[in-house]
């Protein structure tokens, strides 16, 4: 069952049983009021009538006779059935048969009061006793309710109008308010149905100032995460599928001219110098693998492995990186300038990281280019900068650098032994340390990178 059904459903049965149950309180109330107010009326009545047959029977009471037409002559105005007894012997009477015969008499000094309903109609039943010089003189009276409960019969006829025309306006009302109500949760289904038909930019833009707005609100929060992370995932995929491509291009082109030479190899019509370089050839390809295999093996440790940092001298940490790379400097030269401290790093990350970086920056210089590396700690860990004069790169260029398998000079990297794999690692090292890696270059003017590293107690 829709919400908007069980919506109007629930208001119809609370409006037809708040109408039902107030409507028949006030009538039964008012019933009843009248019907006490009748029975007050009977009362005080049947009171009279004694009085005035103690007045009659003190004035009258040498003679019954005389007694019987006083009494006939007061009651000529009675409609209402009327009996007067003395000793249970009738001493008048007025439409007696509508008067029960069954009833006993009443004890001296008593009124009692009793709804009656019969063939002749609803009617109150009056019967009180009292003894006046040793005799016992009863009175019945029949008094007439026919118009009160016309009058209730009435009530209920215009209340069973008023109900259903009330109720048929609060069952239409409930429809506009339940659709009115209900259009926030049909705009919120409408938005689920077409993201779930790809549409992931639409949004609900519900105000309505109440619960539905705040529900709206995190509706579209939900729905800008799932976008983010649907667009991240579509991002990393495509990145797989280059990292793929790539990946198969660089085994493609050593392995075939690998697999060339060794054919060659194989012919028993090649010299001594051709069959050396052949194997040469070979080995340096083979090399080239094994230097890609590591590479790749590094960036998939670093991904996978939880990051230990340890307290670590700047200066301490810069000269061991300076010792290894110094057989690859030849005619370049390095300037290194430290601010001693102790920070938190971890320190085999952080040299795999800077010999990176210096040996792209060798591979861009001249031979006699320059490269300056500097390190200097910050409250929260440490800034490295290396800066080279070499060949520089396009802005367009730097926005690619860190995707793997990616060169600016695809040739020389390859004449060089490069990867494109560099970078990528320098990358998800600094995600590590969560840090940041920031690159500046222009064509022929040459590159600048700074990185900086966090670590979780700064500088001690």
């Amino acid at each position: 069952m829709r919400f908007r059904t069980k919506l109007v459903l629930w208001i119809s049965v609370v409006l037809a049983l708040s109408l039902g149950i107030s409507g028949t309180a006030l009538i039964v109330s008012s019933f009843e009021s009248a019907l006490q107010a009748e029975e007050e009326n009977a009362r005080e009545n049947q009171k009279n009538l004694h009085q005035m047959l103690g007045l009659l029977t003190l004035a009258d009471e040498s003679d019954s006779v005389d007694l019987h037409e006083s009494l006939d002559k007061l009651m000529q105005d009675q409609k209402q059935p009327i009996c007067f007894r003395i000793d249970q012997e009738v001493l008048y009477e007025h439409q007696a048969s509508l008067l029960p015969s069954n009833l006993s008499v009443a004890k001296p000094g008593t009124c009692s009061v009793m709804v009656l309903e019969d063939v002749h109609g609803p009617a109150l039943l009056v019967q009180s006793a009292m003894e006046h010089h040793g005799n016992l003189y009863d009175i019945q009276l029949r008094q007439d309710l026919t118009e009160i409960y016309r009058n209730r019969d009435n009530q209920v006829a215009f209340f069973v109008r008023i109900y259903l025309a009330v109720l048929g306006i609060g069952i239409l009302g409930a429809l506009v308010i339940s659709r009115f109500l209900t259009k926030p949760l049909r705009m919120l289904q409408q938005t689920v149905r077409q993201i779930s038909d790809g549409n992931l930019s639409i949004r609900t833009g519900i105000h309505s100032r109440d619960e539905f707005e705040a529900l709206s609100r995190d509706f579209n929060s939900m729905a800008d995460h799932l976008q983010s992370n649907i667009e991240d995932l579509e991002k990393q995929m495509e990145q797989q599928r280059s990292f793929m491509g790539a990946f198969s291009h660089e085994l493609k082109t050593p392995m075939t001219a690998m697999i060339g030479y060794a054919d060659l190899l194989r012919q028993d019509s090649l010299s001594a110098a051709d069959r050396m370089q052949a194997a040469d050839y070979i080995f340096s390809e083979g090399k080239r693998l094994e230097r890609l295999s590591h590479k790749l093996l590094q960036l998939l440790l670093v991904q996978n492995e939880p990051l230990q940092l340890r307290q670590t001298a700047l200066s301490t940490l810069v000269n061991e990186v300076q010792e290894s790379i110094r057989p690859k400097l030849d005619l370049v030269q390095l300037s290194v300038t430290v601010e001693d401290a102790v920070v938190w790093v971890e320190p085999d990350l952080t040299k795999s990281l800077l010999l990176n970086l210096l040996d792209n920056a060798i591979k861009a210089v001249r031979s006699d280019g320059t490269i300056v590396l500097t390190a200097k700690p910050i409250p929260s860990g440490c800034v490295f900068s290396i800066a080279d004069n070499g060949r520089g790169m396009e802005q367009a260029e730097l926005e690619r650098i860190t995707e793997p398998f990616y060169r600016v000079d695809k040739s020389r990297s390859r004449l060089q032994g490069g990867a494109g794999l560099g970078l990528a690692l320098c990358r998800e090292i600094v995600h590590l340390h969560k840090g940041q890696l920031r690159f500046e270059s222009a064509p022929g003017v040459g590159t600048r990178v700074t990185v900086t590293l966090f670590g979780e107690g700064g500088i001690s």
